[in-house]
């Protein structure tokens, strides 16, 4: 079996035909080509297959929302550059009520404003224009290489699921048309997007659960997180001499806001002051990877904060492997941070940086026609990733079920919500 396995990959990699670069053009979208930010912008490999007993079955596409303004308009002197774009035969499904985009559905209205286009939090003109490219190369890769899309439009080859923040839902609708542009979308084709109600969200942890409450809790009084706090506020005040307001603020941060707050100022032009440079937010992103890394050691943790979810993906994944089943070929996932890193972590995948805006997963079905046996290939940011206990990128869907994906399904998760300590 594991023969067998090498020589398809190898089979796989000896054809390797072309990249299509992932992510906005530096010289449009104002980002030095020298800097960090080229990781997340990486091509997308694609891969034909000569054998023709390997089958593309199912594509999953889990993303972190685009480049957006800042959560907070504390500290923000900028000029965010944010547009409402309407995108054609894309609709909402929220609450059981379907609206068209912008005809109904007004992102980030009622939210303030950090600068005179761009409200909180918003997903900004760059951010749009990232996952236009991500969408287009995407379209390189399953339409025109691998040809497990169709060039044009078939509604019932797409699902698209995103929360229900406007920055998402935006940068699905973005995706979308680079991949399937308006010519080629044939007439009265439409795509839905479901939003879950918020009780019934699970593509990030959830503060009503009681249980993950006081593990978290827990983590943030341990000696590493206060020695991780300490390690980023000893980096800021290096630069207390040259602005003392400045590194005031930002040592206020958590990890993963000050990460992503730098992240996207740099991606947009706005230097911090000039006081933060390339390698600087660098080690914030590591110190954030740090963060998300230590929470999620635990097992437990894994499954209250993103186990839900992996039910989820897993349901659709088995539904691909019935015969004669009914299902879209291609399923988006439009999310945030915390859905990327705790998933990583939990498949015990996480690379420990912080997960950048405008990351993608995939995880692919393939089926082996000669033995009818089912693998599963994952990647992040275009990079092909070795699931534990797989000794290559293809790994047998039994594997993936028995030993990675199941065990992070909460059995009963109200149940296991229900708080263990006692409260004095």
């Amino acid at each position: 079996y594991q023969r067998r396995v090498r020589g398809q990959m190898m089979r796989l990699k000896k054809l390797l035909v072309g990249a299509a670069v992932l992510g906005c053009i530096a010289s449009s979208c104002h980002i030095k080509k020298s800097t960090s930010l080229d990781r997340v912008f990486s091509s997308f490999i694609v891969h034909a297959d000569e054998s023709q007993n390997l089958e593309l079955k199912l594509v999953q596409i889990i993303t972190r929302h685009g480049w957006r303004a800042p959560l907070s308009t504390t500290g923000s002197k900028h000029e965010w550059p944010c547009t409402v774009q309407a995108y054609p035969m894309l609709y909402v499904s929220q609450k059981g009520q379907e609206t068209k985009l912008y005809e109904d559905f007004v992102p980030s209205t009622k939210k303030k404003s950090v600068s005179e286009t761009c409200m909180v939090g918003q997903l900004t003109f760059l951010g749009s224009q990232q996952m236009r490219q991500i969408g287009e190369n995407l379209r390189k890769k399953y339409v025109d290489k691998l040809h497990f899309l169709p060039p044009d439009l078939n509604d019932e080859d797409i699902y698209v699921r995103s929360t229900e923040s406007a920055r998402t839902i935006e940068s699905a609708f973005a995706l979308l048309s680079g991949l399937y542009p308006i010519e080629q979308r044939p007439k009265n084709s439409r795509i839905e997007v479901e939003i879950k109600p918020r009780a019934d969200e699970n593509m990030y942890p959830r503060s009503s659960c009681q249980r993950f409450g006081e593990l978290y809790q827990e983590y943030k009084e341990s000696n590493q997180y206060k020695e991780l706090n300490t390690e980023l506020r000893r980096l800021f005040s290096s630069f207390e001499d040259q602005d003392e307001a400045a590194v005031r603020y930002w040592s206020r941060a958590s990890p993963p806001v000050a990460c992503n707050r730098l992240r996207t100022m740099n991606a947009h032009g706005f230097n911090g002051h000039n006081l933060f440079t390339s390698e600087f937010i660098d080690q914030i992103e590591l110190i954030s990877g740090q963060y998300y890394q230590q929470i999620y050691m635990s097992n437990e943790v894994c499954r209250l904060g993103i186990g839900r979810f992996v039910n989820d993906l897993v349901e659709k994944i088995n539904q691909a492997t019935e015969k004669d089943s009914s299902f879209s070929k291609l399923q988006l996932f439009s999310g945030h941070d915390n859905t990327i890193a705790p998933l990583l972590n939990a498949f015990r995948v996480f690379d420990g940086r912080h997960p950048n805006m405008g990351s993608v997963i995939i995880i692919e079905l393939w089926k082996d026609n000669a033995n009818n046996q089912h693998y599963i290939k994952m990647l992040f940011n275009n990079k092909e990733l070795i699931l534990p206990g797989a000794d290559s990128t293809l790994c047998s869907l039994e594997h993936f079920m028995e030993n990675i994906a199941l065990p992070l399904i909460p059995k009963d998760y109200y149940e296991e919500c229900r708080p263990k300590k006692i409260i004095q």
